[in-house]
């Protein structure tokens, strides 16, 4: 069996769907010999910002001179995205390795999904490599995510929004509630949400468990001078300087400086992390799909935005521009589709719908009947985007967003010269 079809058997897991719960991922990690025992880890949640952040506080670790791991999920086209090692994806051969060995320990009371596999396979690459640190980022929630099983050195919660309403709760307390799950005892923890409500239910979960909480504007501030944005403590000043757009990546980058901080505060037997690392790190993260520019003429824009909330971030961001946005739309079953198309359709001259690469996949005619303005209808992607080129004129700028799964598809083609501007 290649590694491809070894992959593809992987995807079949997805079947599945969802089981929250931590004993199945326990049980596989114990048959192998609890790997994320074996080195230090920052554990990552939050309902947006929080696979940025990730990388920004592994690329900071990073230039500190740590060897670093990343697990982060979902990927956008190639599956070993979400398994890095100082940046560079896992190799197949390791791959290959690692799937038999994690499906020979799958002997729990129900087989291992998907998730639940490949969080497994990461921590035990991990450990195989001799990793330093890892910065793990949570896939859907935190107290029942695969994920927390780990002991980390520094939580981190970007932000808590709506999302996953089925498995989390139709309330923004309840979704709040679950994503500070990955709060320990004694484990410091850094939040970049400002929401008194939500920040109300995280603190009480850091009170409940004696672990030191901080938070943006309370702890820590970002402010502007001139055309720079800078991180403020009462210690410090660090200059943020992302490569990747939008205020709200000065947010996520001033809450993984902090965090890197902390680190240092808490643990200065482990951790000496200088203002040089920080900066330099920050400046060099990359994270694809977040308001990525692929083509200046015409501007095409890709974005992961997938639910209300980075809905608005992307409202904010292309209303700045002052120009025509097309859309180019698609969107999962079960997504908040109808508030997201809301939150666009102010700023949009054009939709054109289409479908993601997903088998959750919304039926883009679903999706005309909802709309107010003019819109197009092109279930393949890349004729989607082929099309909103056709139409656009000079000033116009397109956007491709809804899905991620939208995004990876286009990002793949792009990158495979298959879709060329």
């Amino acid at each position: 069996m290649d590694i491809s079809t070894k992959i593809n058997s992987l995807f079949s897991k997805t079947a599945a769907g969802i089981k929250p719960g931590l004993e199945t991922t326990k049980n596989l990690l114990a048959n192998i010999g609890n790997p994320h025992n074996k080195y230090m880890t920052i554990h990552v949640a939050g309902t947006n910002g929080k696979g940025s952040t990730a990388s920004y506080i592994a690329k900071i670790l990073e230039e500190y001179g740590l060897k670093t791991g990343l697990y982060t999920s979902p990927h956008l086209y190639d599956f070993r995205e979400r398994i890095k090692i100082s940046q560079k994806m896992i190799d197949n051969d390791s791959l290959e390795k690692l799937f038999h060995a994690v499906e020979k320990a799958d002997t729990g009371k129900r087989k291992a999904t998907f998730y639940e596999f490949t969080t497994v396979m990461a921590f035990k690459y991990f450990e195989e490599n001799n990793v330093d640190a890892a910065v793990i980022e949570t896939g859907m929630g935190g107290r029942f995510d695969s994920t927390n099983v780990i002991n980390p050195h520094l939580s981190v919660i970007t932000n808590v929004t709506m999302d996953h309403s089925d498995y989390l709760g139709d309330k923004i307390e309840l979704i709040a509630a679950e994503k500070a799950g990955i709060i320990k005892d004694h484990v410091p923890v850094v939040s970049g949400e400002t929401d008194e409500k939500v920040l109300d239910i995280i603190r009480r979960e850091a009170s409940f468990r004696k672990s030191a909480f901080f938070a943006v504007n309370s702890h820590f501030k970002i402010k502007k001078f001139e055309k720079m944005f800078f991180l403020e403590d009462k210690d410090c000043q660090i200059a943020l300087s992302p490569r990747l757009k939008g205020y709200h990546q000065i947010v996520n980058a001033g809450t993984a400086a902090f965090s890197c901080l902390q680190l240092n505060r808490f643990y200065p037997e482990k951790f000496n992390i200088k203002k040089i690392h920080i900066e330099n790190g920050i400046r060099k993260t990359s994270w694809r799909g977040r308001l990525e520019i692929l083509s200046r003429s015409p501007e095409f824009i890709v974005d992961c935005a997938h639910n209300p909330d980075s809905c608005r971030v992307l409202k904010e961001y292309l209303t700045q521009k002052n120009k025509k946005i097309i859309f180019v739309f698609g969107s999962l079953n079960d997504k908040d589709y109808m508030l997201n198309l809301k939150i666009l359709e102010p700023i949009a001259k054009t939709f054109i719908f289409t479908k993601p690469d997903s088998p959750r996949a919304l039926d883009p005619g679903d999706l005309t009947s909802l709309s107010k303005i003019n819109s197009l209808l092109e279930p393949d992607p890349l004729k989607a985007c082929l099309r909103a080129v056709e139409i656009a004129a000079k000033d116009d700028i397109i956007c491709a967003a809804g899905s991620i799964y939208l995004s990876g598809k286009i990002i793949e083609a792009f990158d495979s010269n298959l879709l060329k501007f």
